[in-house]
């Protein structure tokens, strides 16, 4: 999963600019669907989706930037 930027609170989406988005934390060894289907991570993110396009992002948690 890589380099994940940074949670941002004031984010808006990245396609429509869009402000209502939702957020779901997922922790290490969770597993989730993505639009790859079912997958399984070691390490903790966010999962962003914008509620007016649907378009989805993963973001890391904020806590992350100690551990990276």
């Amino acid at each position: 999963m890589g380099n994940l930027p940074l949670y941002n609170p004031d984010a808006k989406c990245p396609k429509c600019g869009h402000e209502d988005i939702y957020t779901a934390f997922h922790g290490k060894g969770d597993c989730t669907f993505l639009c790859v289907g079912w997958l399984q991570v070691d390490i903790d993110y966010l999962n962003r989706h914008c509620r007016r396009c649907s378009y989805g992002w993963l973001e890391a948690p904020l806590d992350q930037e100690k551990f990276g």
